[in-house]
Formats: structure tokens, sequence, C-alpha cells
């Protein structure tokens, strides 16, 4: 009875802070199954294309992914920053600063208030209504 209290009021408070809580089950969790399909498929390459600051890569780390990473990303804050993150790891790789695309050449890109969203595709009226913060500036 005390348990079920103390895991409603923890509930309550991560929901007003705009969090959820939910039990963790490895058989069904996203990121266990994302790692399995990785070692299905003997998986020691994984290209991260769009990098940002190399929130996927230090994720795949911690889920245990243990291959090479090679990160692209071409904004240069974020580029910065994904650079000092991954020189601690001498298996992951960060690529000269680029954007990947189908063929040579430039291009502008849209660049969010959200560095996340940042894109050369346009955004979606459904993205910028969804998340705001997500704005072109």
């Amino acid at each position: 009875m005390i348990k079920r209290f103390i895991k409603n009021k923890i509930k309550v408070i991560l929901r007003n802070i705009g969090y959820d809580l939910h039990p963790y089950n490895k058989d069904s969790n996203a990121d266990v199954l994302f790692f399995k399909t990785l070692e299905l498929f003997e998986t020691d390459l994984v290209l991260d294309v769009g990098a940002n600051r190399g929130q996927f890569a230090v994720e795949l780390r911690s889920i245990g992914y243990r291959g090479k990473i090679v990160s692209f990303e071409p904004l240069s804050a974020e580029y910065e920053s994904l650079i000092n993150k991954a020189s601690v790891d001498p298996l992951w790789q960060v690529s000269p600063r680029c954007a990947i695309g189908d063929r040579d050449g430039s291009i502008k890109i849209n660049i969010a208030a959200n560095s996340g969203s940042s894109s050369v595709l346009p955004m979606l009226e459904l993205h910028a209504t969804a998340a705001p913060e997500s704005i072109y500036i």
C-alpha cells in the first residue's frame, strides 16, 4: 500500500513537470529492441547523419553498442559540441562539417530555434504547430 502511494505521488510530481513514469520492460523497450536488431545483423558501423550534438551516439553507447560510429553534422556550434563528446571515444569518428545528400554541392539550411529541428527541408506546418520552439530562425 505504501509502495503504491509513493509511486502515485512520484507520478504526479513527474507529470507536473512534463514527464511520465512507466514500468521498464526489457522485452518491449525500444532501446533494447534496437540494440538487439543491431546485434542480429552484426552491425559494426553506424552512420549518424545529422548528428546534432551527439545525442544518438551517446544513447547507442548507453544501450551497449560497441561498434564504430561516424557522425555527420553541418551546423558549427553543434559540430564543436559533437567533436568534444566524440573525443573520448576512439570508435566514434566525426566527419568534417557537412550535410549528407544524394549529390555534391552547396545548399541552404534552415536553422531552427532548437537546433535538432534544423533541416535543408522545409518545416511542415504540423511540426511548427506541435513544437513552436522549433521554428526556423
